[in-house]
Parts: structure tokens; C-alpha cells; sequence
């Protein structure tokens, strides 16, 4: 009978050990499902974060540049708004008329 006892302690060792085993397959498996939908979600994060910063560093861009272009004009206009040319008219002499 001593030796009964001892095969059923042996036959709960081994299915408490294989249930160990089952649980940390399963949670294994479950947490590189996880860790495979995470990193998904943080690649298309990245893309969608990505194209926002694309778009707004093309508009920053167009604004800077209008910004600058005004500046230019107005600080172009200015200074020139004013002055008399600078490029010397020349002038032909009235014709003589010989009938008088």
C-alpha cells in the first residue's frame, strides 16, 4: 500500500508540472501576441506621427518664406520709393530750321 500512496503523489507531481508547463507556453505565447501588437501599433503610430511632422515642417517652410518674401518687397519698396532715377536721359538738340 506504501508504494500505491507513493505513485499517486508521483502521478500529482507530474500533472501539477505539466500544468506549469502548459501555463508558461501559454503565457509565453500570450505575450509575444502582445508584444508582435504593440510594436504594430507603434509602427503605425510612427508613420502616422512621421507624415504629420512632414506636413507641418512644408508649411512652416511656405510660411517662413512668404513672411520673408513680404519683408523683402516691403523693405525694397521703402527705400525706393522716392529717389529720382539714376540713369541719365540724353537729350538731342532741336533741329535748326533753315527757312527762316
Amino acid at each position: 500500500m506504501n508504494t500505491d500512496k507513493t505513485q499517486m503523489v508521483q502521478n500529482t507531481n507530474e500533472r501539477v508540472g505539466r500544468l506549469n508547463k502548459l501555463a508558461y507556453r501559454d503565457g509565453y505565447l500570450h505575450g509575444m501576441e502582445q508584444e508582435r501588437q504593440s510594436q504594430e501599433e507603434m509602427r503605425v503610430n510612427q508613420s502616422i506621427r512621421d507624415n504629420n511632422n512632414a506636413a507641418s515642417g512644408l508649411l512652416l517652410g511656405i510660411v517662413i518664406t512668404a513672411l520673408a518674401g513680404l519683408l523683402g518687397g516691403a523693405i525694397f519698396l521703402l527705400t525706393h520709393q522716392n529717389q529720382p532715377s539714376m540713369v541719365p536721359v540724353n537729350t538731342a538738340p532741336a533741329p535748326i530750321n533753315s527757312q527762316s
